[in-house]
């Protein structure tokens, strides 16, 4: 364990910015498309605001690391590498394209139009908290359902935890997060501006969560699904891998009787895949995990 303390300044600083990213994202769309197609002004916004994120919190992990050890690779980098560009990068545009049809028909509901009269942060607030009452739904299901959990299993085949384990998912998984999201975005009536800003959010706060970085995210917690939490729910312990399943905020974990955030303790433990050391860490072995299980359990 590194002896840093943890900086709740830092959290405080890391919460902050992921919000303001998010609300600014569609003024800085606007200033761009002056010069630029509005799709390309998008896209260049989205990948500016993102990355420089995750390039920021790379650096402090490195500067201000929780496990000095999780530094170290473990030789899952490619596998991380290919779950965020290929599963990741694919799975979002298909999920987009799967559901135009119903989108279309959703986004005509009279709950866009009453949505539509609450300021930028409102709307892009309750879309988040939405969406993550259907992401904590699946989660708990995924870790309860083996079907469902011979796909989440690769999320947590992960060694050690750092900024890149946030999109190591099973493409399946992905797909069905992807598709569930932009048909909660369209039923609640979202506006492209808003959804901007939602998707500036959540890709930026996974990172966050699954951050090798000492911070403590103090009053935050208590709402927030943060990095302190989130280290439980990736341990080889059933009684503390199988809670926190919120990838935003504890408040349905909370309901659910799901949360779990002891005090005193830091999560020091193993994290992995409970019961199988041997999980696959390649990618073609992640892939076939899912048909291949008895082997894997034997």
């Amino acid at each position: 364990m590194t002896e840093r303390p943890p900086s709740r300044l830092l959290a405080a600083e890391l919460y902050g910015a992921t919000a303001l990213a998010a609300v600014a994202a569609p003024a800085l769309v606007d200033r761009v498309a002056r010069r630029l197609p509005r799709p390309v002004a998008e896209g260049a916004v989205t990948v500016s605001l993102v990355g420089g994120a995750w390039a920021t919190i790379a650096g402090l992990e490195r500067l201000r690391p929780y496990r000095d050890d999780w530094n170290h690779s473990d030789g899952g980098e490619a596998t991380d590498r290919f779950h965020l560009v290929v599963g990741g990068g694919t799975t979002q545009l298909l999920g987009a394209a799967l559901t135009v049809p119903v989108r279309a028909r959703l986004g005509r509901a009279n709950a866009g139009r009453i949505l539509s009269a609450l300021p930028l942060p409102a709307r892009i607030g309750l879309s988040l908290v939405v969406y993550d009452l259907y992401h904590t739904a699946l989660h708990h299901l995924a870790h309860e359902w083996e079907p469902l959990w011979r796909i989440h299993a690769v999320h947590h085949s992960a060694l050690r935890l750092y900024w890149l384990n946030a999109t190591r998912f099973h493409p399946l998984e992905m797909l069905l997060d992807a598709t569930g999201e932009n048909l909660i975005v369209a039923a609640l009536g979202l506006d492209a501006r808003a959804a901007l800003g939602h998707r500036v959010f959540r890709f930026i706060f996974g990172q966050i969560q699954h951050a090798n970085v000492a911070m403590d995210s103090g009053a935050a917690s208590a709402v927030l699904s943060s990095p302190e939490r989130h280290r439980w729910h990736h341990s080889t312990v059933a009684e503390e891998g199988n809670t926190n399943y919120g990838a935003l905020f504890c408040v349905w974990d909370r309901l659910f009787g799901t949360d779990f955030l002891p005090s005193g303790r830091e999560m020091t433990g193993e994290i992995g895949v409970g019961g199988m050391p041997d999980f696959p860490q390649d990618i073609i072995g992640q892939l076939e995990a899912p048909l291949r299980w008895d082997k894997l359990k034997a």
